[in-house]
């Protein structure tokens, strides 16, 4: 093995180990509406803070063909 290839792979396996991350759904969450003993007023849905842009389908520009 050439000593390039050689320091190709060990500098390809950390970002391959970086790859693996869980998934979204298994992480902790609230359901709509649900009591937060960790925010105050104990609600988890919260109202955006002042200035906040909604990002939806709608407001974003179209996509250019």
């Amino acid at each position: 093995m050439r000593p390039v290839s050689r320091y190709l792979i060990w500098l390809a396996l950390p970002a391959l180990s970086a790859c693996a991350q869980p998934d979204m759904e298994d992480h902790p969450k609230y359901e709509t509406y649900e009591a937060a003993t960790e925010w105050p007023g104990k609600q988890s849905a919260r109202t955006p803070p002042a200035g906040t842009v909604a990002r939806d389908r709608e407001t974003l520009p179209p996509r250019p063909a």
